[in-house]
């Protein structure tokens, strides 16, 4: 078995000019190439891989891209408030109390507060306030926030105007759950 082994998973790119001592195979090949390594036993024994695994474990870091401006030096005030239509990004319209209407595409938007949230942990900060989330999406009073905030799997956060609503950050912005 080599020392050094580097696996291309796009069978359509070729390496030029790679050291002699390093093989070089597509993924596809894998399994044809594991098959034919020595078979004298086990490298690891049982206590060995599971310590190993309880090492990676907890060695393991998250990888969290968000929020966004914080990450990319954007300045938050810079972000268009409102609800925002995701295929023009045009401001929507209120069309009911439950359904919002984009102008220029022509279609009913359902969970356009649901949206705005995820915009706000994804591109802001992974709290808000019910007055960051009234500015931000752009709406008429405090108990719509309330709501809103509510209705969302948010861990709420103090009491009266200290409140704040935080976003489990082990969970995307995108894989929150709708409102009911």
């Amino acid at each position: 078995m080599t020392d050094s082994l580097v696996v291309m998973a796009n069978s359509k790119v070729s390496v030029r000019n790679a050291p002699a001592d390093i093989q070089i195979m597509y993924a596809k090949h894998l399994p044809y190439y594991f098959r034919m390594q020595d078979k004298t036993g086990p490298i690891l024994t049982d206590k060995q891989m599971h310590s190993l695994a309880d090492k990676l474990r907890k060695g393991e870091k998250r990888y969290d891209p968000y929020p966004l401006c914080e990450k990319n030096g954007i300045n938050p005030k810079q972000i268009r408030r409102g609800l925002i239509c995701d295929d023009c990004d045009r401001l929507l319209e209120r069309k009911n109390y439950k359904v919002w209407s984009c102008r220029t595409c022509i279609r009913d938007v359902k969970q356009a507060y649901e949206q705005g949230i995820k915009d706000w942990f994804m591109l802001i900060k992974d709290t808000i306030s019910n007055k960051e989330c009234r500015e931000f999406l752009q709406l008429k009073d405090k108990y719509a926030a309330n709501y809103i905030l509510k209705k969302l799997p948010l861990k709420q956060i103090g009491r009266s105007t200290t409140t704040h609503y935080m976003w489990d950050y082990r969970t995307s912005p995108a894989d929150m759950k709708p409102l009911k």
